[in-house]
């Protein structure tokens, strides 16, 4: 899905990003957990997004879950 015109801005921070909010759908939940551990060097096993449905459910969501997975690395470093 694109989101034509929408900035970074446009998106309140527990706005939902599937369904009704933004509109995404399931596999850009993949996308979205593939550009997190590139962008923060955190590992999310992908083939278990639907357990980490949760945390995917808007921006601050997944602010809160980068930042369990941060801290984890940092104590198992």
């Amino acid at each position: 899905m694109e989101l034509r015109g929408v900035e970074p801005d446009d998106i309140a921070d527990d706005a939902p990003l599937f369904g009704e909010g933004l509109g995404l759908e399931s596999v850009e939940a993949f996308y979205i957990a593939g550009g997190i551990q590139e962008r923060f060097g955190v590992k999310i096993d992908r083939t278990k997004l639907n357990q980490l449905r949760p945390h995917f459910q808007s921006v601050r969501t997944l602010a809160v879950f980068v930042m369990h997975l941060l801290a984890e690395g940092e104590r198992h470093g």
